[in-house]
């Protein structure tokens, strides 16, 4: 996205939210942009990790540029699974995944490897790996307000960021051991 700061992570003092995913509706993708506007004039920070084809690129800088959301998102683009990726995880204090359509997604593996609590949306094979309220916060598809109040709610609650890293933690240990 020509225009949007891209640099790899950012030393701040403000709330990392990450997301890492394609550009896609079925993602959540315009949902997310819709979401960071909710935040405007707090201390967070999105960073979105990902891509898509130019006319949705296009869009996102528009929709950032006309809602004033630049001081709120960071977009690196597509990177590659390794040391810089796991970079973002360690930075960041939640994993946004706003899908409507997922089968058995990496990322939240590797937000519950990296202790990072989740926000994300139950749908498909999400509410088979991860309980609502025990390893992450879930919420229906769409529900952008629902999304932006369990944010809040983490945010606010070191206690619930606690609980649900350390069920998150536990689970995949779990299903790491059981794997061949």
């Amino acid at each position: 996205l020509k225009g949007l700061d891209t640099s790899p992570i950012k030393s701040n003092d403000k709330f990392n939210i990450l997301f890492v995913g394609a550009f896609e509706k079925r993602k959540g993708f315009f949902d997310l942009l819709e979401l960071i506007k909710r935040f405007k004039g707090e201390n967070v920070l999105f960073t979105i990790i990902g891509d898509g084809d130019d006319k949705i690129k296009r869009y996102a800088k528009t929709f950032c540029e006309e809602n004033k959301l630049f001081e709120l998102v960071t977009f690196p683009g597509y990177v590659k699974n390794g040391k810089l990726l796991f970079k973002f995880y360690r930075s960041s204090q939640l994993f946004i995944l706003p899908s409507f359509s997922e089968g058995m997604p990496r990322v939240l593996y590797e937000a519950m490897y990296f202790n990072v609590p989740i926000v994300s949306t139950n749908t498909n094979g999400i509410p088979l790996l991860l309980k609502n309220n025990r390893d992450a916060l879930l919420v229906n598809p769409g529900d952008i307000d629902k999304i932006y109040l369990k944010i809040k709610k983490i945010m606010n609650d070191i206690y619930l960021k606690e609980k649900l890293t350390n069920n998150a933690s536990k689970k995949l240990s779990t299903i790491l051991k059981e794997s061949p």
